[in-house]
């Protein structure tokens, strides 16, 4: 008796059909972002980069399912049933998809998590500039001294955490506090203590020939002096 002809696992095609779409759109969205300029006025445009986005999100989660699926219908219908190198590839390929997915993912949140950092520097250092310019024009001159001292001029927080020094109130010039900023922006999250940028190091001052320069280390950490990827912003009164 002539054995029965195997069909192709329907599962198995549609694991190793997702991991084609991936592919397509990846390269779709290659071409997206290089012809960016190009197609920004083309009025699909938007509707097929959007398409092409979601298909690459979901395309390697799809054959990863229907590998699966594929492989526990073969081994129960192996008689009838074939296409198990399409659903193995489909599950490997699937896997190695949402690597790369979940890599995008990672990459993406750290940017978006360093453009807030950034915003919030240049925020706060605007906040500093104009604190500066009050102080100055009540007292005469910039604050001397290190950051430290620098942050408890503008504050009037020196000796205590939680109420202003007492020289302050004495010196009629005097009219702060002209920074406020949240505890937690503090080291120890201490009020006379140095005022953190949002990678965790103070913020650095520098006061020369009636200009202020305010400056945040940025990302790397280090002091480069405004360079490299420090946040800096210069002003004379």
């Amino acid at each position: 008796m002539k054995a029965p002809r195997k069909k192709i696992c329907f599962f198995a095609l549609l694991s190793f059909l997702s991991i084609i779409t991936f592919l397509v759109s990846g390269i779709s969205l290659i071409i997206f972002a290089f012809t960016y300029n190009h197609l920004l006025g083309v009025q699909p445009y938007k509707f097929l980069n959007f398409i092409a986005k979601q298909l690459f999100w979901f395309s390697p989660v799809l054959a990863v399912c229907f590998g699966h699926v594929a492989r526990h219908k073969i081994k129960k219908k192996h008689e009838f049933v074939k296409g198990n190198f399409l659903a193995i590839s489909g599950i490997i390929l699937g896997y190695f998809g949402l690597i790369i997915v979940f890599f995008i993912l990672y990459v993406q949140s750290q940017l978006l998590i360093c453009g807030g950092k950034k915003a919030e520097a240049h925020k706060i250092i605007s906040g500093l500039k104009l604190a500066l310019i009050q102080y100055k024009n009540d007292i005469g001159e910039f604050p001397a001294g290190s950051s430290k001292d620098v942050l408890n001029e503008l504050t009037g927080y020196c000796c205590s955490p939680t109420k202003p020094d007492e020289k302050y109130k004495k010196n009629t010039k005097w009219s702060g506090p002209y920074f406020i900023a949240r505890n937690i922006q503090f080291k120890n999250a201490q009020l006379n203590q140095e005022l953190l940028d949002p990678w965790k190091k103070p913020y650095l001052f520098l006061f020369k020939d009636g200009k202020a320069v305010i400056w945040s280390s940025g990302p790397n950490r280090k002091n480069e002096k405004g360079e490299g990827d420090d946040i800096m912003f210069s002003f004379t009164d």
